[in-house]
């Protein structure tokens, strides 16, 4: 739209010279353009998405019809600072979806590969989590699988916990490890079967 022609420059220069997501293929994302909406005002970004994103949400993807929506007219949400790596996290959305086909992904695991994938799971990030488990704060995982929480400050936790299992599985058996998941879990279709078979756990 009107005044983001030098934002989306930007924005699509960053990402052509970004290196490959992390345990994907390096071609993941070429079989088909993804869509980036970069929303100048609170009304078209309701039309893009449908009015149902919460308040402080910071980007939203529609991974089967590859679609990122932004919204750039809020700067609490989407600082200039952070724009890209918001965009790299809806970008990783899109890609593990396509190298999963019609596969269905716990809401869990794709947020927290999103998070690890975009840079967004770092020491910092540990020691808020560790301090949300003291206060008895976090959601048990499983949990995330039914419903991902609504709220500011629940969701930011899931978010944390989800990033944190992916942070596990990187440190028990590296990228490689969630590279053989990941192509399992494409090649069967089965989260839980793949999972198993690469970890030996549940």
């Amino acid at each position: 739209w009107s005044g983001q022609r030098a934002l989306a420059e930007r924005l699509a220069e960053i990402v052509a010279q970004s290196p490959p997501l992390p345990a994907l293929p390096d071609d993941v994302l070429d079989p088909g353009p993804v869509e980036v909406f970069l929303a100048p005002d609170r009304a078209r970004w309701d039309s893009l998405t449908g009015g149902a994103v919460p308040e402080w949400g910071a980007g939203v993807a529609d991974p089967m019809a590859g679609r990122i929506v932004l919204p750039t007219f809020d700067w609490q949400r989407t600082p200039p600072t952070t724009i890209y790596r918001t965009l790299r996290h809806e970008l990783a959305h899109v890609a593990l979806q396509r190298h999963l086909g019609q596969a269905r992904t716990p809401r869990w695991f794709t947020e927290g590969y999103a998070q690890w994938a975009a840079g967004e799971w770092d020491w910092d990030s540990a020691w808020r989590l560790r301090l949300a488990f003291l206060a008895n704060r976090p959601p048990p995982l499983d949990s995330l699988t039914l419903q991902w929480p609504v709220g500011e400050q629940d969701a930011r936790l899931a978010y944390l916990l989800a990033a944190s299992a992916l942070g596990y599985l990187v440190d028990r058996s590296g990228e490689h490890g969630v590279t053989v998941l990941l192509d399992r879990w494409a090649d069967s279709g089965d989260f839980d079967a793949a999972f198993r078979a690469t970890y030996g756990l549940t």
